[in-house]
C-alpha cells in the first residue's frame, strides 16, 4: 500500500514487516502535514529533523524503534504473528495505557507544539 505525501512522492506504509514500529508512519504523515512551506527543500529538511527528534525522544524512553524488539516477537513471521495475537500485545503493548502509541502521541503533540 502507498500514500501520497503533499510533494506527489509515494510514501510506502509498512505492514508486517517487523521494522520501525507502525505507530512512526503516523506520526510521520502528521508531521509532513504540519511542516508545510512554499519551499519545498525547507519543508522536506523541516520534517527530516522533526522525525530524527522524534526517534531520538523515544528511543530516549524506550531504548529502540523497532517493532521485532518493543513487542518481543518478530510479527513478520506466522510464528510471531501467532505469539503477539495470543498474548495481545497490540492491545497491551502499543494501545495500552502508557503503551507504544500513547508514548508517540505524547512525542508528537511535543514536537508541534515546539513549532
Amino acid at each position: 500500500m502507498h500514500v501520497k505525501n503533499r510533494f506527489g512522492d509515494d510514501i510506502p506504509v509498512p505492514w508486517r514487516f517487523a521494522g520501525v514500529s507502525g505507530s512512526f508512519s503516523l506520526a510521520i504523515l502528521v508531521l509532513a502535514q504540519a511542516y508545510k512551506h512554499n519551499d519545498e527543500d525547507q519543508a522536506r529538511e523541516e520534517v527530516f529533523e522533526a522525525v530524527r527528534e522524534l526517534f531520538s525522544r523515544f528511543e530516549k524512553q524506550r531504548g529502540t524503534t523497532s517493532c521485532k524488539e518493543l513487542l518481543g516477537a518478530d510479527i513478520s513471521t506466522d510464528e510471531g504473528l501467532k505469539k503477539i495475537k495470543q498474548g495481545q500485545f497490540v492491545k497491551k503493548i502499543c494501545c495500552g495505557d502508557g503503551g507504544i502509541g500513547q508514548d508517540v502521541a505524547e512525542i508528537l503533540e511535543e514536537l508541534l507544539k515546539e513549532r
